[in-house]
C-alpha cells in the first residue's frame, strides 16, 4: 500500500507532538531535512520520512551525536580538558589537554571506548 504525501506528513506531525518535540524549520515534504528540537533543547536536521518509517529518535537523546558539553564533562572526569573538534581524510577527533598538560587528538570512536592521552600511559608503562 502506498501512502500518500498528507498522510505520511501527517503521521510525522502526530510523532512529533507524542514525543513533545518541536518543529524549528519548516516542513517541505517527506524527504527534504527539517530542523527539529526535542524536549531537552537538542536540535538536529532528520527528514520525516526517517520519523516516520524508522522510528527515528534524537541523535543527542540516543547517544548517537555528542554534546559538547557531554565531550567536556568527560574529559573533566579523566582530569582534563577538551579543546576541540577536528575532522579530516576520513577521521574525526577531539583535541584535549590531559592532567600533565600534554594536548593530544584522538579518534572519537577510541576516546568513547575509555581510550585517554597515550604520552601519560606510555610513561606509565615505562614507570
Amino acid at each position: 500500500m502506498v501512502r500518500s504525501s498528507e498522510e505520511i506528513k501527517q503521521d510525522f506531525l502526530n510523532i512529533v507532538s507524542l514525543r513533545r518535540w518541536h518543529i524549528i524549520g519548516e516542513y517541505v515534504n517527506s524527504k527534504t531535512p527539517i530542523e527539529m528540537e526535542c524536549e531537552k533543547g537538542h536540535r538536529w536536521f532528520p527528514t520525516p520520512n526517517t520519523i516516520v518509517n524508522n522510528s527515528s529518535n534524537c541523535l543527542y537523546c540516543a547517544r548517537k551525536k555528542r554534546w559538547p558539553g557531554d565531550i567536556q564533562a568527560e574529559a573533566e572526569r579523566r582530569g582534563g580538558t577538551y579543546v576541540r573538534y577536528e575532522t579530516g581524510s576520513g577521521t574525526r577527533s577531539y583535541v584535549f589537554i590531559c592532567h600533565n598538560n600534554h594536548e593530544f587528538s584522538i579518534d572519537v570512536t577510541l576516546f568513547w571506548r575509555g581510550e585517554w592521552c597515550r604520552k601519560c600511559k606510555e610513561n606509565e608503562n615505562d614507570a
